[in-house]
Order: C-alpha cells, then structure tokens, then sequence
C-alpha cells in the first residue's frame, strides 16, 4: 500500500515539476523578451529564395553547381558564355544568411573567410552587393547580364526563375 502511494506522489511530482517549468519558461520569455516577435518580419518567415535573371537572358534554368560557381566566383559566365553579374545582399541580412546557408551550408563568416582568401590571391571578386531586395529587382528587371537571390513572392514579369533554392 505504501509503494503505491510512493508511485502516485512521484508521478505527480514529476507532473508538477514539468508544469512549473514550463511556465517559469513563459514567463521569463515574456518579463524578459527572449523572444521579440514584433522584431520579426515577414521576410523573416519566408525562406523560399529563388534564383532569377532577367526575361532576355537566354538561360532558362541552371543547375546548384552552375548557382554555386557564378555566386563562389568560380565562372564569371553563364553557361552560354554570356558574362554573369552576380548580384548580394550586405552582411547580416537574413535573406543572405539563408542563402548561403541553403546553397553552400555556410554561414556568413565561413563565406567571408572564402572570399578574403580569394581576393587576397587576386583570383575572383564577390558579387556586387546591393541595399535589399527592391534595388536587386530593379537591377535584374534591367540588366540582361544579372543573377540574383530573392524571395519568391518578388519575382516580376520581367524576369524568370532559373534555380529554386528551396
């Protein structure tokens, strides 16, 4: 009769303990402000990146590889030998971070050690970097020779989608 009692007590501390967790949890999220929601945007959410170029380029489509080599400045051309533009975002974005993230599986500082060791053998550039989505938009709607990343739900008449990230 005493182990019983002895199973039930420790069940139901267990339970009270978990629960006690769980809203010292909550409250110290909310006096706090472990987590910001208001600091989120929506782009924060959206994690489809695509690839696009402008609607007069001549690629339809390119394969990661392809992606990977004009962003990491391995080709400086498309696949038809056209010359390439990549086109960024400045550090710190998240659109930038998933990306690379997506793409390469790195972070912002692994892509930034890359591409001081490149520009410090001379052997590439990093893509030209732009203010944010709005001014990348414009670029590929009028320049042929751009490739860039943005979320899907920017892409325009006058462009096409040649890699899906996600």
């Amino acid at each position: 009769m005493n182990t019983i009692k002895s199973k039930n007590n420790t069940t139901n501390n267990a339970r009270f303990l978990a629960t006690a967790r769980s809203l010292v949890f909550v409250l110290l999220v909310t006096t706090f402000g472990l987590v910001n929601t208001n600091a989120l945007s929506e782009e924060d959410y959206d994690n489809d990146i695509v690839v696009v170029v402008n609607v007069n380029n001549t690629i339809n489509e390119l394969s990661k590889k392809e992606v990977i080599d004009n962003f990491m400045g391995r080709f400086a051309t498309f696949p038809d030998g056209k010359r390439v533009e990549p086109l960024d975002y400045p550090a710190g974005t998240e659109l930038r971070k998933s990306f690379y993230q997506l793409l390469v599986d790195k972070d912002e500082r692994k892509i930034k050690a890359y591409w001081s060791r490149l520009l410090f053998s001379g052997r590439a550039s990093p893509p030209r970097k732009l203010d944010d989505v709005s001014t990348i938009v414009s670029e590929v709607e009028t320049n042929e020779y751009a490739l860039a990343f943005i979320p899907r739900k920017d892409v325009t008449e006058k462009m096409k989608v040649v890699y899906d990230v996600k």
